[in-house]
């Protein structure tokens, strides 16, 4: 729970990520210690966010591998596609709300 605070805080609300790049990609992916994802899926929200004023073609291709892997989970494929839809410049009320599912095959935006 703190890590996610502090992700968010650093990344989100201070403007830090360029700083904090690094660590930002390794929670993108996951960290052992995250149990339930709670700082992976901000990880991978805040990199959409970085995304759509920084070029950034390896953590843009690390969230599209994401977005496809049938391995991951729905929710944070859901994640990861509202992530690419903000890295390329969609607003928040062009996208399903986070609270309703996604019907990932049917109703992405290719």
């Amino acid at each position: 729970m703190l890590a996610r605070i502090a992700l968010l805080t650093l990344v989100d609300y201070w403007g830090l990520a360029d700083q904090y790049l690094d660590e930002l990609r390794r929670f993108v992916w996951g960290v052992p210690w995250d149990a339930e994802d709670d700082v992976r899926l901000v990880a991978i929200s805040s990199a959409g966010e970085y995304l759509r004023s920084h070029p950034e073609p390896q953590l843009l291709g690390e969230i599209l591998r994401i977005f496809v892997s049938a391995q991951e989970d729905r929710s944070i494929r859901e994640v990861a596609y509202r992530a690419l839809a903000r890295a390329v410049g969609r607003e928040w009320t062009q996208l399903p709300p986070a609270s309703q599912s996604v019907d990932l095959p049917r109703e992405t935006d290719h």
